[in-house]
């Protein structure tokens, strides 16, 4: 909210709605005109307002997600792997403490990916103990 719109509050408490309407217009050219000096094109504006508003796309500081975002620089596969998911809501479910241990479990097919935050059946912890290669090797003491 704006210093304009607290100013205008406080004189006048009871805002007509089209003071309110007039207010919102302003805030919202004057939001657009800040993108337009980021050097984000018109026909790009409202969507790089909705995937910074949506929490898709954030510049580099998590502060002044607006300020820091960089429309014209090149962007890497990682970024693009990152906006995807967070726009399909593919979000593995896997804490940031378990995520690197994870990933080298899933690529070593000890896990097949899926359901990461839920309770491991006895049957599915025997799968992962044959992928191991460890009933085999208890059976063979046997």
């Amino acid at each position: 909210v704006s210093l304009d719109y607290a100013k205008k509050v406080e004189e006048e408490p009871d805002l007509t709605e089209a003071q309110v309407q007039e207010i919102a217009l302003k805030q919202i050219n004057k939001y657009f005109d800040d993108l337009a000096k980021k050097g984000i094109s018109d026909w790009a504006q409202p969507f790089v307002k909705a995937v910074i508003d949506n929490y898709i796309m954030t510049g580099d500081d998590a502060s002044d997600p607006y300020g820091s975002f960089r429309p014209q620089d090149y962007i890497t596969r990682q970024e693009v792997a990152s906006v995807v998911t967070k726009a399909l809501h593919l979000n593995s479910g896997v804490s940031d403490w378990a995520k690197a241990a994870w990933e080298k479990a899933c690529e070593a097919g000890i896990l097949d990916g899926t359901m990461p935050g839920q309770m491991l059946t006895r049957e599915q912890f025997a799968v992962i103990l044959d992928r191991l290669g460890l009933i085999d090797a208890y059976m063979d003491n046997k």
